[in-house]
């Protein structure tokens, strides 16, 4: 038995369960973006302040 059969006798819609996974992805994705976009800000002011001594 498919995965996509399993589903179908219990009635899950596997396909609104696939859509929130990719959702889920893509949010947790643009999280680490920002997150490294905030690092890669902080890693630029301490160089700034470096070369300023």
């Amino acid at each position: 038995m498919s995965g996509d059969e399993f589903c179908n006798i219990l009635g899950i819609d596997k396909a609104r369960i696939d859509r929130q996974r990719h959702e889920a992805c893509n949010s947790n994705f643009e999280f680490v973006i920002d997150e490294l976009l905030k690092i890669e800000s902080v890693h630029n002011k301490i160089k700034q302040k470096l070369q300023q001594q």
